[in-house]
This record gives structure tokens, C-alpha cells and sequence, in this order.
């Protein structure tokens, strides 16, 4: 069986991953364009971006090229696409962290205790009973776990590590 992706959501999912390893170089679409050598123009690159033009293989070369990433990084999730959560708070409560540490041997569980302690000791916070973190934090220990992002933060909640807040 043939199956047909969407051209246009195609489209739209590689502009965002261009312009996401853009922004992340802190670069304007001039600076890539002069990075580039004006083989891309800027307002080129910005269509390629907002998935309102078509991209040749050869451009798409240029792009990588001047990037200095391998083509196929482009075709990759983004880290941010794969996390559902990322504009939540994400609020550990430390009690039942450090309950569930002395009854439960997950080892997301151990990883979980271990970078908390860090961040309370850079923090220097050392009576809190719940620490806020950032979803890159999470994102950092599912690439210490190689797991998927989502995977931690169910546990988590199965667990009831987790203070839902309502914004």
C-alpha cells in the first residue's frame, strides 16, 4: 500500500525546523543569507520557513551545508514538536519524590532524585517542598533515559510526583 504524505504539512514541518535551527543560532534571515554566500536569499530562506515555497534537494544541500548539519537532521522531531507540555508549569512535589526514592527502585525515579538535588543545591534552596523546573529539564532527563518525554511525565504522574496548577 502507497500511503501519500501532505505536501503542505510537509511544508510547514520543514520551515519550522529551519527556522528553529535559525533562531537557535540567534541568526537573522540576512545573517543566513550572507552565511550562505547570497546562494539563498533571505526573503527565499523566510518562505522556505513559513512553508509557503517549494524546496529543491539543491537548496535544501545549500541550507544544510551552511548549517553545517546533515540533511537528514532536517527530516528529524524537533525535540520541542515531541514534547506535548512545554509551555506547562511543571511543579515536583520533593516530599513524595524522596517517599517514593525509599519505596520505589524506577530508574526515572533515581535520575528524578538525583537531578533535583542538583538543582536545589545550585539554587541554594535547600527547605523547599516542591521545585518548579522547566520542561528542558525534563527534556534533558529523557535524553539521559533515551526515553520519550511523555513516557517520564506519566510516570511521574502515576507516581503523583507531580502539583498540577491550573494558570
Amino acid at each position: 500500500m502507497i500511503t501519500y504524505t501532505d505536501s503542505r504539512s510537509e511544508a510547514m514541518r520543514l520551515g519550522r525546523a529551519l527556522r528553529e535551527i535559525r533562531l537557535n543560532r540567534k541568526w537573522s534571515l540576512k545573517d543566513f543569507e550572507i552565511a550562505s554566500g547570497s546562494k539563498i536569499k533571505d526573503v527565499v530562506l523566510g518562505s522556505y520557513e513559513r512553508g509557503a515555497r517549494s524546496i529543491s534537494v539543491s537548496k535544501l544541500s545549500i541550507i544544510a551545508q551552511t548549517y553545517e548539519i546533515p540533511i537528514s537532521a532536517l527530516f528529524r522531531e524537533s525535540p520541542i514538536a515531541a514534547f506535548p507540555i512545554l509551555d506547562a508549569q511543571i511543579i515536583i512535589d520533593l516530599r513524595k519524590l524522596r517517599e517514593t526514592l525509599q519505596n520505589h527502585s524506577s530508574e526515572i525515579v533515581k535520575v528524578l532524585g538525583k537531578f533535583t538535588d542538583n538543582i536545589i543545591n545550585l539554587r541554594k534552596d535547600w527547605n523547599g517542598e516542591v521545585l518548579s523546573v522547566r520542561a528542558s529539564d525534563l527534556m534533558l532527563i529523557s535524553i539521559m533515559q533515551r526515553d520519550k518525554n511523555q513516557n517520564i511525565i506519566e510516570e511521574c504522574r502515576k507516581l503523583n510526583l507531580l502539583i498540577t496548577t491550573r494558570d
